[in-house]
């Protein structure tokens, strides 16, 4: 029957075409074909059935049928609704989406090849991992190119973007996305001139080099074909027992599939870090359909024993781990982003595990750590800097009770801590071994950034993870109503951290803007001169010559800066209220004025909606939401004239 069409298309059983059209318009424009694939062909494949009902048969639609229903569309429906104006006006929003997401990715790039040496590897550790993920597009890696074309990098941060790149470039040769294979192989060229040059460990690498180590005589010619002919037999005999113990691994753990080596094929993977010499790996992948990896191999070399791991049960067992947690905290509401990789350089992978999930999700966290501590790799001593836990780390979002606006997060002198839900998640990062972050969001927030990650904009990922001294959570503290951090006992150590809350309570630094710290930094400075007392420390202030704006709208503008005798030791999120100073809804431009030795730097910030999981003011973002402005404000360098921030007319 064609119900579910109609309502797919959410509507009532109707053969009027017109309102079906309109319908299917609406629908279209909403999930549109290129960033909502499977909703938009739902969708069409709805629209193609209900067209049928409506000419009263079943007949499958013919090749040209999109053509002809096109043209009928448009000269029937009213000009608001056309296919046309649809497109034209998604095809507009896509391009200044992407262009937004490419000048942030520019910003970024910049702020990373800034850091200082020692804090470099692993802010660039990060960004690889948890912001620039594989599926970025041929852009973004177009941009990340030329970033790195003409900037010297520490010696670290080069191996490890060729080590990423490298992997990279694998998976899009399997995906046939040659073109980022190609880019990524530039990139790696581009920064393997500050490394030593690595050996990959791939069969035409092999052999490209033992051609040019052989003669091109007769006799090397014989001896080429010798050697040829052996490595291709031993590694025939390697993928046959690597085929063997994964088939037989796959079938022990899911006895109901049946796999076979006809099935699957091995591939080796490069690993690069302290440990790699030693270890090796391989991925699975199935013959037929995606060439995704299945399932992987890691173990030492020259022996026999290996540990497999498999994506089959990945999101089964993540959904079980956020509805438990979300049974045990009470918040049925609450988002789990879990990020499961861990051990010395990531060995094992994200979404990958050795043991089965049966419903016991107690009994299956044990049993996963038990299997990862004895991977060659895994290290997870206290001493082996990896501090992410066995089991990986996640952030966990839920949203206040009580507190429903950022107005009245802002209110709040002073956060009491959640003693429940912290023992619960101190609890949970125990027992499951894991780096475990709960961020407590207003009602409105909450509701916002969630819709706007389960829509599948960007995917889920941890946003955050703690590796480093200076800590700062993926929602601004202003915003965070409470961080609480658990942690294992050898990195609160490194860390200096302790596991608990932690939150800072905002600062009311002018009428109608407040502010809080970003993060958190053991670095201490002390200007003895300045005033600690942060309240009525931003003023009003000149627009700098150096702002490049007219004179209209240099009148209309508002520049903030801070008062005299006052300085900031850490870099603060201000909530700046746009009523108070009239900043216009209909848009604006943000300018930050820095003063250098050199003269006057002036960066304009990017602004996005505070829903949107892409924005963070550490990343020079300015988020918008519910009539204000956040943006971070620098701190003071000694010596220095305090920055302005300009906010003026687009």
């Amino acid at each position: 029957m064609v119900r579910w069409a109609f309502d797919t298309l959410e509507i009532q059983i109707t053969k009027d075409k017109k309102q079906i059209k309109k319908a299917y318009a609406l629908l279209a424009k909403r999930y549109h074909p290129e960033e909502h694939p499977e909703e938009w062909s739902k969708i069409h494949e709805a629209y193609e059935a209900a067209l049928r009902y409506a000419d009263g048969n079943g007949a499958e639609p013919r090749e040209d049928i999109w053509e002809e229903e096109q043209e009928e569309y448009t000269e029937n429906v009213e000009a608001e609704y056309t296919y046309g104006q649809m497109f034209q006006e998604a095809q507009a929003q896509w391009a200044a989406r992407q262009s937004e997401k490419l000048e942030a990715l520019s910003i970024r790039l910049r702020n990373l090849l800034k850091l200082p040496r020692h804090e470099a590897y692993k802010e660039w550790q990060h960004f690889l991992s948890s912001e620039f993920l594989p599926n970025v597009e041929l852009t973004e890696l177009e941009v990340l190119y030329e970033a790195l074309y003409r900037n010297e990098l520490p010696q670290e941060v080069s191996k490890l973007i060729a080590v990423t790149m490298e992997k990279r470039k694998e998976l899009y040769q399997y995906s046939m996305e040659l073109e980022k294979a190609s880019l990524a192989e530039d990139i790696i060229d581009c920064v393997c001139i500050r490394v030593l040059p690595y050996e990959a460990e791939r069969k035409p690498k092999k052999i490209k080099r033992i051609i040019k180590q052989l003669a091109l005589g007769a006799v090397a010619a014989v001896v080429l074909f010798a050697v040829l002919v052996a490595v291709t037999a031993k590694d025939g005999i390697r993928d046959a027992q690597i085929s063997e113990v994964i088939v037989t691994y796959l079938n022990e753990k899911y006895p109901e599939e049946k796999f076979t080596g006809e099935k699957i094929q091995i591939e080796s993977v490069n690993l690069y870090g302290e440990k790699a010499e030693n270890i090796v790996s391989y991925q699975v992948m199935p013959k037929e359909g995606s060439y995704n990896a299945i399932a992987y191999l890691i173990g030492e070399k020259g022996k026999e024993n290996f540990t497999c791991f498999d994506n089959l049960q990945e999101a089964e067992i993540k959904q079980a781990f956020q509805d438990s947690i979300n049974e045990r905290t009470g918040h049925p509401e609450g988002k789990l982003f879990w990020n499961s990789e861990g051990g010395a350089f990531d060995c094992i992978e994200d979404g990958y595990f050795h043991e089965r999930y049966e419903g016991d999700l107690d009994k299956f966290f044990q049993l996963e750590a038990q299997a990862r501590n004895t991977v060659p790799g895994g290290d997870y001593e206290p001493d082996s800097s990896v501090f992410t836990g066995k089991n990986g780390t996640a952030d966990y979002y839920i949203s206040d009770i009580e507190v429903e606006t950022i107005e009245q997060r802002l209110a709040i002198p002073e956060y009491k801590e959640d003693t429940a839900f912290k023992e619960t998640l101190n609890q949970c990062a125990a027992e499951y071994e894991m780096q475990l972050k709960g961020i407590v969001l207003p009602k409105n927030l909450f509701a916002e950034r969630t819709k706007r990650i389960e829509w599948g904009d960007y995917g889920t990922y941890v946003v955050q993870t703690l590796d480093s001294p200076f800590i700062d959570p993926p929602v601004p503290f202003l915003m965070t109503i409470g961080w609480y951090v658990n942690v294992s006992p050898g990195a609160e150590e490194y860390l200096k951290i302790e596991s608990g809350l932690y939150a800072e309570n905002p600062v009311q630094m002018a009428d109608g803007i407040y502010g809080a710290k970003s993060g958190i930094s053991n670095y201490i400075v002390d200007f003895s001169e300045i005033k600690r007392d942060l309240t009525g420390c931003i003023a009003v202030t000149e627009t700098p010559d150096s702002v490049d704006i007219s004179e209209g709208k240099r009148k209309k503008a508002v520049s903030f800066s801070l008062a005299a005798g006052y300085g900031l030791f850490e870099d603060y999120c201000l909530a700046i209220e746009k009523e108070a100073y009239g900043i216009s809804e209909l848009g604006y431009r943000v300018m930050l004025t820095e003063f250098r030795e050199d003269g006057e730097d002036v960066t304009e910030m990017k602004v996005y909606s505070y829903s949107d999981p892409l924005g963070h003011v550490q990343y020079g973002h300015v988020l918008d939401g519910e009539g204000y402005l956040f943006v971070e404000y620098p701190k003071t360098i000694q010596g220095e004239k305090p920055a302005v921030l300009t906010i003026c007319p687009q």
